[in-house]
């Protein structure tokens, strides 16, 4: 913390930038900390681990939420993977940390890890963008099978092929496999299974399926991750599956399904059509291009002939029309006018500094407009993908409630 402050940030900047905890001291003091990097390597949080056991103290410690770090969007190692998963043509995603870390120790690069939180449609289509192959390594504990589950009807939605690995018995991480036998880690990624296969095979490992209650139950279950899939005919597989299972027929287990519980049609509402937030990409596109444009007054001028409100967040934009309204003058500080963003125009004068200015003025000019470029295709993707989504929700709407 001293060493920052000597440096000229104040007590705000380090507290915006998730470094203090609530007392004003060293988030990570004690700690191993392993940064973690946007999908260009910028470093945007760190993740700790703590060195010597403190009664109370977490095992791990994550940057909070901050301009740069969203968990729910972060894959912790994607930069680092990205060249391995397009070769592999698979992705893996780990529970932990330094389950990632260990696998790219021994060259198994293609391994990536959630940060520490829920999986969620951000990870999934972070991944998409490099492949259709994903393959999840959870626990086959209660709270493993609720995450497969919750993963299944986000894969359905992304549109991505699920399977998952399951670890040999006795191991208790992909780390501690590696630890004893790299090649077990890796044949059991080799191994993995269609995730919903998985999940069935967990249901029916317990409960007793010789018995009608056992039935119905594993029936239950089953079904109600059946339902999230939106492909019909990997729907009527899994509904013939459970029917074999449970020596049920095809038409019993489809009236099942068909059977909606009473208090979820008491709740069904109309659904209003959310905003689809942009993919982290096309964020760091943004801050790219601005970060570019600080630095140069054609840059500047760019902006000027575009619409501004493509930029994502009060702070992107109030950055884009000042400096398309100032073009001419490369920033150097925080001027009046953006006060209120003095940590985000801070955060883009280093990101400026250390990606553009060795590039001479001609190059910045002709990366600016390739940004710009790219953020305006994009936008039109994300207005295209809201449409679409918006269309469907009306189609799945109650005819009486549009």
């Amino acid at each position: 913390m001293s060493a920052l402050t000597r440096k000229g940030f104040t007590a705000q900047e380090l507290a915006d930038a998730g470094l203090v905890n609530r007392f004003g001291g060293d988030m990570f003091r004690g700690r191993m900390t392993v940064p973690l990097m946007d999908p260009a390597g910028q470093v945007i949080g760190f993740t700790g681990r703590i060195i010597k056991d403190v009664e109370g103290a977490p095992k791990y410690l994550n940057t909070g939420q901050t301009i740069l770090y969203d968990k729910s969007r972060h894959v912790f190692g994607l930069s680092q993977a990205k060249q391995a998963i397009r070769e592999q043509n698979y992705a893996v995603i780990v529970e932990g940390n330094l389950d990632v870390v260990s696998s790219h120790q021994v060259m198994m690069k293609q391994v990536v890890a959630t940060a520490g939180t829920a999986l969620t449609d951000h990870h999934l289509r972070a991944l998409k963008r490099l492949v259709g192959d994903v393959r999840l390594a959870f626990d086959a504990d209660k709270a493993g099978i609720a995450a497969t589950e919750r993963a299944i009807a986000i894969g359905s939605r992304v549109g991505v092929e699920l399977t998952v690995i399951s670890l040999p018995e006795g191991a208790k991480d992909p780390d501690e496999l590696i630890q004893d036998d790299p090649s077990k880690w890796q044949q059991a990624i080799d191994d993995a299974k269609p995730a919903v296969d998985w999940v069935l095979e967990q249901y029916k490992a317990r409960v007793d399926m010789k018995t009608a209650a056992g039935k119905r139950k594993f029936t239950t279950a089953g079904l109600a991750v059946v339902r999230t899939l939106s492909d019909p005919v990997e729907q009527e597989h899994y509904e013939q599956k459970i029917a074999e299972l449970t020596s049920t027929s095809l038409e019993a287990v489809r009236a099942k399904s068909a059977q909606e519980p009473a208090e979820e049609q008491h709740r069904l509402k109309p659904v209003k059509p959310q905003h689809i937030e942009p993919p982290v990409e096309q964020l760091v596109h943004q801050d790219d291009a601005l970060a570019a444009a600080c630095l140069d007054s054609q840059s500047q001028e760019a902006l000027a002939h575009m619409k501004l409100d493509i930029f994502v967040g009060e702070e992107r934009y109030a950055v884009a029309n000042y400096l398309s309204t100032h073009a001419g003058t490369a920033l150097q500080d925080t001027p009046k006018e953006l006060q209120k963003y003095d940590t985000y125009v801070k955060i883009l004068l280093l990101r400026a500094e250390a990606r553009y200015a060795d590039m001479n003025p001609t190059e910045r000019v002709y990366e600016t407009a390739r940004l710009l470029r790219q953020i305006e295709y994009e936008h039109k993707k994300q207005r295209q993908l809201e449409l679409i989504t918006l269309n469907t929700l009306i189609k799945e709407m109650p005819r009486g409630k549009r």
